[in-house]
């Protein structure tokens, strides 16, 4: 056999019309308008590699679409550019056949001696099959099937048991008149049930950050997860039954949120973790928090201070960083008058819109520290104040030093603006990039291993 090969077809007419090639009378066979030839050519891609196994449509390549590229291989090279094959004696062009998108069998089932070692070299060859075929559960034509040179005969039935028998699925079909069918046959790959998956998660407030990191929970969860969003009100209410339950979006805990009702929580998956900072640690109960991190598969700590604090000499706990500069952008501030930004700025704004309007400052002063970390990533100047809290007077949330120095390795003043080292936020960025692809893969893993112990 020569060496295949496959002629593009250079016709740039997106328009091309099905009367650019007029087969002779005899070649037609058109019941309904409808012709098998041009149905074949429906079924094509733009751009696909097509192998015409046994050359029996040579007007095929003229309905090609734009940038298709054709190759026939018939009995005998009975015309330029045919290879030969004598398909229905048993041979198979395999190299020729790996080498296409799509294979073209016009009335060849019924042809071949052996229609099973035929399937069965199309599925090694692992490409996609457009099959016209006249199955008897719509003709009886006996006389038609001889003219054919027909060695079998196929009804559905008989043709689906063939096709699931090497591999394929009908993936759509056709009628093509006078009893005639024109399928695509998809080879199926071996891929693993989906089970559906539930999770909670403990998603509180409204904020900016927040709002961030609810889309950032949602990026690393399992494609198949069915999620419940709950509050801290909500906690005492959550039933057991989740494959995984996902304390926190990326914020910090209050001393008040560690309580029994919070670890009661992280017990109804299971499977847990956490993905939280802390704040105002002085009021944290150290009892409460050690409790809660036992109770966690992982703990995604957001910042170093806290892994420090509370993870020291445990394996289920890693020092994540603030994950929700994974949502914003690397950019350069053009506006040179510095952003104020406080309270509960971006709460109701689209986030996009928040983001690139934060980004578009050279400097910023603001409260928030996901407003900051937001800013770190396009500003030249920055500067932060804490939030006063009334219940706690004068005394700091811990917050923003914790970011400075996971970013810059140390923190600054409040109220004081301080020049953005950018090569420490680019680094402290793809650091972030690759614990949060990490923590996918874990989180997956995670449930699965949890699925398989229960089952």
């Amino acid at each position: 056999m020569g060496k295949p090969g496959f002629a593009i077809e250079q016709d740039s007419d997106s328009d091309r019309s099905r009367d650019a090639v007029a087969p002779d009378d005899a070649a037609l066979d058109i019941t309904l308008g409808v012709d098998p030839v041009f149905l074949i050519a429906d079924f094509v891609p733009a751009g696909a590699r097509v192998l015409d196994l046994g050359a029996t449509v040579p007007e095929l390549h003229g309905l090609l679409p734009h940038g298709c590229a054709y190759m026939a291989c018939g009995k005998t090279a009975s015309r330029e550019g045919v290879l030969p094959c004598d398909l229905e004696g048993g041979e198979f062009p395999m190299d020729a056949a790996r080498g296409a998108d799509i294979v073209v069998l016009h009335e060849m089932i019924e042809r071949v001696a052996d229609a099973d070692a035929l399937a069965a070299h199309l599925h090694e060859a692992g490409c996609t099959v457009i099959l016209s075929c006249a199955p008897t559960d719509l003709t009886a034509d006996r006389a038609g099937d001889a003219a054919r040179g027909a060695n079998n005969r196929f009804g559905f039935y008989e043709l689906t048991r063939l096709f699931d028998r090497h591999g394929f699925r009908i993936a759509c079909s056709a009628p093509a008149g006078e009893g005639r069918m024109v399928m695509r046959l998809a080879p199926e790959r071996k891929v693993a049930p989906v089970t559906g998956r539930r999770v909670a998660v403990l998603a509180d407030g409204d904020g900016f950050g927040a709002r961030v990191g609810r889309e950032l929970v949602a990026s690393v969860l399992p494609g198949e997860a069915s999620v419940d969003w709950f509050t801290f009100d909500q906690v005492r209410a959550v039933q057991p039954g989740y494959d995984l339950v996902v304390l926190g979006t990326g914020g910090a805990l209050s001393p008040a949120a560690v309580n029994d009702a919070l670890i009661g929580f992280a017990s109804c998956g299971r499977a847990a973790i956490g993905i939280f900072g802390t704040q105002y640690r002085e009021l944290i109960p150290r009892a409460g928090i050690e409790r809660l991190i036992d109770r966690l598969d992982v703990w995604y700590a957001r910042h170093e201070a806290d892994a420090m604090m509370y993870g020291r000499g445990r394996d289920n706990v890693t020092h994540l960083g603030d994950w929700l500069i994974d949502r914003f952008p690397l950019a350069q501030g053009t506006v040179n008058e510095p952003l104020l930004i406080g309270g509960n700025a971006g709460a109701d704004a689209d986030l996009a819109a928040t983001i690139a309007f934060i980004q578009r400052h050279a400097g910023i002063f603001t409260t928030q520290p996901a407003a900051l970390l937001c800013a770190l990533a396009a500003a030249e100047t920055a500067a932060w104040c804490e939030t006063p809290d009334g219940r706690l007077p004068g005394l700091p949330s811990g917050e923003f030093r914790s970011l400075l120095i996971d970013v810059f390795g140390r923190s600054f003043p409040e109220k004081d603006f301080f020049l953005v080292d950018r090569d420490a936020v680019v680094r402290y960025k793809a650091r972030v990039r690759a614990n949060v692809v990490t923590m996918r893969a874990t989180i997956a893993g995670l449930i699965e291993a949890k699925a398989r112990a229960a089952a």
